[in-house]
């Protein structure tokens, strides 16, 4: 993952702020139900349709085709990517260890060739292996797998949030 989103399926009120939502395309912002109070960090995105996959005729890959709509409710989701720091006290409350760090490895992609590779020492903290630079900690957290992610949405949001799906 390159950023962790979370999201609750259904809106629940968890705070006093309302944030406004703008559909793709629309100026005109749209508020939350008044019975949807959305924290600090969130974002309300409103039900509509969207449409997922690529047309013949955009490329992709075969498995992104043959492109679909798809109704979506409501939902709430993080404004920002999670950060190395979240993720750093995620793990500082937890004793969380990451399947990367578990396995003592992870999978870097070389730009020059395309190729992935299995990298000795790639984590969370130093996503290109132990010889590479840590990263910053205002940084979108990457080398966490799915559940990983899921683990920190559960902690983070203490049982209310997931993973956002396609």
């Amino acid at each position: 993952l390159f950023g962790c989103g979370c999201g609750t399926e259904t809106p629940e009120p968890q705070s006093s702020r309302s944030e406004l939502a703008t559909p793709a395309g629309d100026a005109r912002p749209i508020a939350p139900p008044s019975d949807v109070e959305v924290p600090d960090a969130m974002v309300y995105v409103p039900e509509g349709t969207t449409a997922i996959g690529v047309l013949a005729d955009e490329g992709g890959m075969a498995h992104e085709r043959p492109a679909f709509e798809a109704d979506v409710e409501a939902f709430l989701i993080d404004r920002s990517p999670v950060t190395v720091e979240r993720f750093r006290q995620f793990v500082g409350a937890t004793g969380y260890e990451t399947q990367a760090e578990g396995f003592g490895d992870g999978m870097v992609m070389d730009q020059s060739t395309g190729a992935w590779a299995l990298i000795p020492g790639a984590d969370w903290e130093q996503p290109f292996g132990a010889d590479g630079l840590v990263k910053p900690d205002d940084h979108p957290v990457t080398q966490v797998s799915w559940n990983d992610a899921s683990s920190f949405c559960a902690w983070d949001g203490e049982g209310t949030k997931r993973l956002p799906t396609e």
